[in-house]
């Protein structure tokens, strides 16, 4: 069996309505039992998992649920007594709805981002900067802002591109003024480019070979 994306509408995750069955494990776990001890077993295992992760603790009502007569122990001793909680579960099948629900909920959580940065995106190619002469920017109105800012070419290029590529969204925000947002992105580039420069400026420069003394020294000898 494998599980279902069901998903509800609240924050929590409830366990789906399947669950994933390891035929070998299953049948190995059961080898030399009887049908009516196989049947039991496995209707326990799924009210287990339908009641989210436990079941009496008392035997008697095991046995009711499992729609046998009398609980076999090897059957009992599949579902120990959890002290604690004062319940009994398989811890198998335990771990089996923990991970089915750690991953339903990282699918979820994907699928939001997914939804949010789609929507972000959506809303950022509606956004209007009249004044600005519209929204988003062509590559000359960038490059002419630029120029304001004693910016090169180059830095509203690159600036321009990086926009287009993720949609003219900032940390999963729309942007609404492009300016200060670039005015921002060309600081940072100056400041690289002189950081650049003052590295080359401290750099010791690698010394040349004198090939034609090296050739003389070579006839000499």
């Amino acid at each position: 069996m494998s599980d279902t994306n069901d998903t509800p509408s609240d924050d929590s995750i409830k366990p789906p309505h399947t669950f994933d069955f390891y035929y070998q494990r299953f049948w190995f776990a059961v080898d030399g039992w009887s049908n009516d001890e196989i049947v039991a077993y496995l209707r326990l295992l799924s009210h287990q998992w339908d009641r989210g992760d436990s079941l009496p603790a008392d035997l008697g009502e095991l046995a009711q649920m499992g729609r046998i007569d009398k609980l076999p122990t090897r059957i009992a001793e599949k579902f120990p007594l959890d002290g604690p909680r004062r319940t009994r579960r398989n811890k198998f099948q335990s771990k089996n709805l923990t991970d089915t629900i750690d991953r339903l909920q990282r699918a979820r959580a994907k699928s939001l981002h997914a939804n949010s940065v789609k929507k972000a995106k959506a809303r950022a190619v509606k956004v209007g900067e009249p004044k600005a002469g519209g929204f988003p920017p062509t590559v000359e109105m960038v490059i002419a802002e630029a120029a304001k800012k004693m910016a090169p070419k180059e830095c509203a290029m690159k600036w321009h591109g990086e926009m287009e590529g993720v949609g003219w969204v900032v940390r999963g925000s729309p942007i609404r003024k492009w300016q200060p947002v670039f005015w921002g992105y060309c600081e940072s580039w100056k400041a690289n480019e002189a950081r650049s420069r003052q590295n080359d400026k401290h750099r010791t420069p690698t010394p040349k070979n004198d090939t034609k003394n090296t050739h003389g020294r070579y006839a000499q000898d």
